[in-house]
């Protein structure tokens, strides 16, 4: 499946202003827990969740176009939240089950592909954070946008179990090793779609440093921090939940929600300490259309 302009954990801070949000994984923990295995087992394939019933052509592909808008942090560690949008695509072939993803999957497209083991590479983008976008940021150095291309791999040890491990590598005014290793526990029943898990997120030194580190000419200018050099390591420990209903073969609706807490070298920065917050809320929904459309290759 190849997905595209899918935004990993975008955090724009001009635009973003957002409300902090109870979370919908709480909510997702009794319905999986009510949801009966035995109708879920009806699957065949071990990250199938949805059958189409549509007949495809071997020439056609079935395209699948989502739009999602969510509220999370306006840069990572802030207090502040904001609202933030954002396009996907996706395609899958004649005969190819439709795929469980995450609503914080970055943007893939798999190279090798079997019912239990995907593997190829990804995109994603981080917004940063920027001096001007609060009074408080005013002398630190912008950790501004980057553009994050890596690889990742998929294993599905059961049907109802999948793990994802993604590496990349931050390229823009921010730069370094970065990744997320993550479970998620997907159970579908009847139209509905559960899904919930927790999330690791790491970084290396020179990501850590550009994102959570302090200059001396920052604590010059800014009385609310003092220099500090971030160590690579982990930086988030966190949980993300999402429940999908299935309308129709073109329709489907997500909502989601995920919470993350900031540690180690991240937590101890203060940037995050005087200024922003150690908890990370992030909630959300999205609506899919697929369609058929002849294969352009």
């Amino acid at each position: 499946m190849l997905t595209t302009l899918h935004s990993k954990r975008t955090k724009d801070p001009v635009s973003h202003q957002r409300t902090l949000v109870a979370l919908l994984v709480s909510a997702a923990i009794p319905a999986i827990a009510a949801a009966s295995p035995a109708a879920a087992a009806d699957a065949t394939d071990r990250s199938a969740i949805v059958f189409d019933s549509t007949p495809v052509g071997a020439d056609e592909w079935i395209v699948t176009l989502k739009g999602t808008i969510a509220v999370g942090p306006s840069w990572t560690g802030s207090d502040r939240y904001s609202v933030f949008g954002y396009p996907s695509l996706s395609y899958r072939r004649p005969g190819e089950v439709r795929r469980f993803t995450s609503p914080d999957d970055s943007a893939s497209l798999a190279l090798f592909d079997t019912s239990w083991l995907r593997a190829g590479v990804v995109a994603g983008y981080e917004g940063g954070r920027y001096s001007g976008s609060q009074r408080k940021l005013f002398g630190i150095h912008d950790a501004g946008w980057s553009v994050q291309p890596g690889f990742f791999v998929d294993i599905w040890p059961t049907q109802f179990l999948r793990a994802r491990f993604e590496g990349r590598y931050a390229v823009g005014n921010v730069h370094g090793l970065v990744g997320t290793v993550g479970l998620d526990f997907v159970l579908p029943y009847e139209r509905f779609t559960f899904a919930i898990g927790p999330r690791l997120d790491w970084g290396g030194k020179s990501y850590m440093q550009d994102t959570f580190g302090v200059r001396p000419q920052d604590a010059a200018l800014n009385s609310f921090v003092t220099p500090y050099k971030a160590s690579g390591g982990v930086t988030s420990l966190g949980v993300v939940g999402s429940a999908s209903y299935t309308w129709s073969d073109a329709w489907t609706t997500t909502v989601f929600g995920g919470y993350s807490r900031l540690v180690s070298s991240a937590a101890d920065s203060p940037i995050v300490r005087n200024i922003g917050s150690r908890d990370q809320f992030t909630a959300g929904f999205s609506a899919a259309y697929s369609f058929n459309m002849k294969a352009l290759w």
